[in-house]
């Protein structure tokens, strides 16, 4: 039996789904659904959930609604927006090359979170790489007490800084 991401969602809310293929809950203003699918040729099957929000308070009067998204680059999860930069672990990019990151845990707007298990289904963020720069200098001092025993390193990691230029969430196709 397949273990829903809606169920453990909706038990959060104190809800109960059922079927674990296909499982909607209402409650108030918040709808948890999740769809179980598989891919040829993978076993497990993928399962997404879709949590829709009631907006409360004022909107937006462009009514342009800000996505947000969390990726994972190189074992690390990073949350980003449009236009934001990302510092992370050097990558292996040309400055001014654009790179396309699939893997995408969760998508978020102000009405709906899309979450993953383990990605997003056709969900992409593409970012342009801006620089390479260094991090601050971190000191490494070893001491042994009563030996005479010092050593004095320095260590500065190399970093990528990523402009995020798009956050596509899968469901324009």
């Amino acid at each position: 039996m397949i273990r829903s991401l809606a169920s453990v969602a909706c038990r959060q809310l104190r809800v109960r789904s059922v079927c674990p293929m296909v499982s909607r809950t209402h409650v108030g203003s918040i709808r948890c659904t999740a769809r179980a699918f598989s891919v040829a040729g993978e076993m497990e099957p993928i399962v997404q959930t879709r949590v829709e929000h009631k907006l409360s308070g004022p909107t937006t009067a462009t009514g342009t609604q800000t996505k947000f998204a969390v990726i994972q680059l190189s074992g690390k999860q990073y949350k980003c927006v449009e236009d934001d930069l990302l510092i992370c672990d050097r990558q292996e990019l040309d400055i001014g090359s654009e790179v396309v990151i699939n893997d995408v845990l969760l998508v978020g707007t102000p009405t709906e979170t899309i979450v993953g298990r383990p990605n997003v289904s056709r969900a992409s963020v593409r970012a342009v790489c801006e620089q390479h720069p260094k991090d601050k200098k971190t000191i490494v001092f070893k001491k042994k007490r009563r030996k005479g025993y010092r050593r004095k390193n320095g260590f500065r990691r190399q970093l990528t800084a990523l402009r995020v230029l798009e956050i596509n969430d899968g469901t324009d196709v």
